[in-house]
Order: C-alpha cells, then sequence, then structure tokens
C-alpha cells in the first residue's frame, strides 16, 4: 500500500511475500490453498518451508 504524508513523501508499507506465505501456511492453509491465494508456485512455498 502507497500513500502520501503531510508532505508529500510517498510512503510504502507492506510484507514481504515470504512473510506473506508464512503466515498463511502458520495459520493452517495447505500449500494449495497458500499458493492459490498468493499467486506463487508451489516451488516456492516448498522452498520456504525449507528456510
Amino acid at each position: 500500500m502507497r500513500f502520501y504524508d503531510l508532505d508529500k513523501h510517498i510512503i510504502e508499507v507492506s510484507e514481504s511475500i515470504t512473510m506473506v506465505v508464512r503466515r498463511f501456511l502458520d495459520s493452517g492453509l495447505t500449500i494449495e490453498e497458500t499458493a492459490n491465494r498468493t499467486g506463487v508456485d508451489v516451488g516456492y512455498i516448498e522452498n520456504v518451508l525449507k528456510q
């Protein structure tokens, strides 16, 4: 998400896709469900699990 502060500077607030994947998996979603929700492939998610 991006927005402007009072001085007209762009502020970007975001979460890395790795953290999103981990959060979804920790909440009980399967690898396939996580892939569907995030739009990343199953192989990427499996690599995240190895880290």
